[in-house]
């Protein structure tokens, strides 16, 4: 499944590979915007974001943070971080994410988007079984909808 620009969400997946790295395309959505880029990653990321993701929240005072691709800012594609919070204490949620297309030769970030999508629980859970079961194939990936 893709995300539907209609659809707050993200979606991740596999553009290339070769023997030593991926690369990765990341979109979100709130539902009114919408930001893409694309980066470099170790084999290990997609897992690396599910382990750091899994089971949250497991306070209602807890932050979880995860980042992928460039931060550098060294003009090799983009990035993400992502913070995964609690907006109260009822298992409403906030992804605050920050997206960014290539740096300029300076390292100034001339494309981004900061975005803020609503999500529960269930759709943690959810993204996370989808990127346990990602495989090595160009297209495969993880996508999480949440319809406004």
């Amino acid at each position: 499944m893709t995300l539907d620009a209609t659809a707050a969400g993200i979606d991740l997946r596999i553009v290339w590979f070769d023997n030593d790295m991926l690369e990765l395309r990341v979109i979100a959505s709130n539902g009114i915007f919408v930001g893409e880029t694309t980066f470099y990653e170790s084999f290990e990321c997609p897992t690396n974001f599910a382990r750091s993701i899994a089971g949250f929240p497991s306070t209602s005072e807890e932050v979880r943070t995860f980042v992928m691709g460039n931060t550098n800012n060294d003009g090799l594609l983009g990035g993400v971080s992502l913070k995964f919070s609690n907006l109260d204490k009822m298992g409403h949620l906030n992804l605050e994410i920050f997206i960014h297309g290539n740096a300029t030769e300076v390292g100034e970030l001339t494309e981004f988007a900061k975005l803020n999508i609503p999500m529960t629980p269930a759709d943690v859970d959810e993204l996370v079984y989808q990127l346990e079961q990602m495989k090595l194939i160009v297209g495969d990936g993880a996508s999480i909808e949440i319809f406004r």
